[in-house]
């Protein structure tokens, strides 16, 4: 029977040497491109104009079902309205201007979003 290596100690774990930078900005891109990927591909379409990005299959098709849901019925429009919010409608001509109560609504679920990450 072959064996597993030892799992390595704390100490040797801490001193790992890497980029957080770079490790923050891959982590992000994956991401997005999750969201993208699993998004509804007509509001992919209309509202980005952009394809599905490749993805891992484990962050593909493979990513659990659960999961996969949820990024498309409550992630992704959110993702959609922060980004059309974020748009000012002297820059594109199908935007119609949020009132400021909308704004707000978009940014409370963002805010909520980035403090529950924050604790898990």
């Amino acid at each position: 029977m072959k064996s597993s290596p030892p799992s390595p100690s704390v100490d040797t774990l801490e001193n790992i040497d890497y980029n957080s930078a770079l490790v923050h900005s891959t982590s992000g891109t994956l991401l997005q491109n999750m969201v993208l990927y699993h998004m509804n591909a007509d509001d992919r379409t209309t509202f980005l104009q952009i394809t599905a990005p490749p993805l891992p299959a484990e962050l593909g098709d493979n990513l659990a079902t659960p999961l996969k849901t949820w990024i498309r019925g409550t992630y992704a429009p959110a993702f959609i309205s922060f980004l059309i919010a974020q748009t000012k409608a002297k820059d594109v001509t199908w935007r119609n201007a949020f009132s400021q109560v909308e704004i707000d609504k978009v940014w409370y679920w963002w805010n909520g979003m980035v403090s529950y990450q924050q604790l898990n």
